[in-house]
Formats: structure tokens, sequence, C-alpha cells
């Protein structure tokens, strides 16, 4: 399995935390493990990297985007895509 660095993850013990404090549980590592593996199989969650999951929409849609760019530096390597990104987001949002 490729595993591909994106920043929307989060980390088993935050997760596993997250549970603990919205199930009102304790020490239920075992169980969180379990549904882990079941989700992960699933695909509704991926791995990004060790003991780093992410929810398959956001998984997916910075795949894309990664992808997009790395495919675009092999075929444009010296074109920039722009030169002024703060003036370009106030023409658009002035645009609208």
């Amino acid at each position: 399995m490729k595993i591909i660095k994106l920043n929307n993850s989060i980390s088993k013990e935050k997760l596993f935390e997250l549970c603990n404090n919205n199930l009102d549980f304790e020490k239920e590592e075992e169980l969180y493990e379990k549904v882990l593996i079941d989700i992960l199989a699933s695909k509704e969650i991926y791995q990004t990297k060790k003991n780093r999951y992410a929810p398959s929409m956001l998984y997916n849609v910075e795949k894309k985007i990664l992808e997009f760019f790395q495919k675009r530096t092999k075929i444009k390597p010296h074109k920039t895509i722009m030169s002024n990104f703060e003036n370009y987001i106030i023409k658009k949002e002035n645009s609208q």
C-alpha cells in the first residue's frame, strides 16, 4: 500500500481520545482497533502515514490535488501558476 502524506489526517491517539471523551468510555483501545480495521477495509477512512488517518472524502480530494500538481510539474516544470496569489483572490472576491 502506498502511503501519501496529506494534511487533513488525525493521529490514532487523538482519534481514540475523542472516542473516549464523546462516548464516555475508558480503556477501549482494543474495541477501537477492531473498528478501525473494519472502516479501513471499507475505505471509509484511509491511512495517510503510520498511525494517522483521514476520512475518505478528504483523502481523495487531497490525493487528486497532489496528483494534479505532480503531473503538472512533469509536463510544465517552469510555468508559474500565478505570480501573485493574493491579488488573484482579491480580484475574484470583488468580481462576485
